[in-house]
Order: C-alpha cells, then structure tokens, then sequence
C-alpha cells in the first residue's frame, strides 16, 4: 500500500514468505528503491507459485570456525563425490547459480542440513536456472577428480581458501607447497601483495578449485 506520504512494506522473512503486519516508510526516509532486480523478480515469481518444489539434492554445511563471528556462516549446494576425507561440493551464489566448485576437509564439518524451507527455495532458483541454462553462466570447469586437498593445491595457481581461524576467504597465489603447509601471496586491492601466509593443511576447511571470482580475478591479472 501507498499513500502521498508513506508506503507500507511487505518485508520478505526468513522462511522465504511475507511479514503479516507491513513496515510503513517514510518517502523522505528512503535513500534508493530497487524496482527490477533479479533477486526481487526470482523471490516474487516463488510467492505466485502455488506448490513449491521440495529440495531433492541440496544441502547446507556448517563448520568449527574459530571465530564466533563465522558461527552461521555455511556453505549451501550440492555434494558431487564424497570419500572418508573429503567432499567435492557445487556451492551456489544468492541467485542460486554455480558459483563454485569447492574441495571440503570433513575434519571440520559438524552439521549438514538436508531439508530447510532455505534449501526449498534454492531448489527452485536450481531448476529455474536449468531451465533458462543459465545455471553455470561462466562454464566453469565441474568434473574434477576426488583427491587430497595437498594435490589441490598446486605452485602459482590462484586459489580461494577458507582456513578454520580465517575471518572470510582468502583468494591468492600459492608460492611454495610443502609437507604439511604451504604459503599463499594474497590478493589485495585486485594485485598481489607483498603479503606471504603460511597455511597448514590439517587447518583448511575447504579450497576453492575454481570460482566466479577467481575467473574473473585471473582474467584481470592476465591482461
């Protein structure tokens, strides 16, 4: 609802529905409005839906992050190959596209979730990308072999990691590889820094085999 002074905003909730009592804005409190974005056009077309599809293959994984403040953090996609160690995982971005193909260290997992009204709605962002082939925009490489995560990290090659004591993901060039750790040059402000970090292998939640981000970064730097 509008009026010559207000609007009243149906706020979208956590389980993917509307708020019953809208929030009434200010127009002299509104900063910008978003009239036609993707993510509004996808969560608008699930509100018209009338049977909305139940989650068939995705998941959520939860990790041992040192750090409280990564404590809801999580990886959302699909399993693709598991072994006792590790999983190869297809992580999707908030569009519930391909954004990534990870390499997962079970050692830190302690959670996965199966069924969530999150991954319901994910499920349909997958099939609606399907549908339209736009689910892996970039043609990121997906058929990777299982291995170790040492053998997936190879000499200067850019790489994303998340560490279990990291506060985000890093992205960098790895410099040296040894027995039980290796050294990556970070990436800062789109060019490599002066910056070496030694990172154990027992401490890696996951590595980035390829990325979104990662095609882009390494097309910029090989301009």
């Amino acid at each position: 609802m509008i009026t010559s002074t207000s609007a009243y905003l149906d706020e979208q909730t956590e389980e993917y529905n509307l708020t019953e009592i809208p929030l009434k804005i200010d127009y002299n409190k509104i900063v910008g409005v978003s009239a036609n974005s993707i993510e509004n056009k996808l969560f608008n077309s699930w509100l018209l839906m009338e049977n909305h599809p139940i989650n068939q293959e995705l998941v959520e994984l939860h990790f041992d992050y040192y750090d409280d403040s990564r404590f809801n953090t999580y990886y959302l996609g699909k399993i693709i190959k598991e072994d006792e160690n590790h999983l190869l995982f297809e992580s999707l971005n908030n569009l519930g596209q391909l954004d990534g193909i990870l390499l997962i260290n079970k050692k830190h997992l302690i959670h996965t979730v199966h069924q969530s009204t999150e991954l319901d709605y994910y499920q349909y962002l997958v099939n609606y990308h399907h549908k339209q082939s736009t689910f892996n925009p970039r043609n990121l490489k997906i058929d990777y072999p299982q291995s170790e995560l040492k053998s997936a990290i190879k000499k200067q090659e850019l790489v994303g990691i998340d560490n279990y004591a990291f506060d985000n993901t890093n992205i960098g060039v790895v410099t040296a590889t040894f027995e039980d750790y290796f050294l990556l040059q970070n990436l800062n402000d789109y060019s490599l820094s002066d910056s070496i970090q030694k990172i154990h292998f027992d401490d890696l939640i996951a590595v980035k085999l390829t990325s979104n981000t990662q095609v882009l970064l390494t097309n910029y730097l090989n301009r």
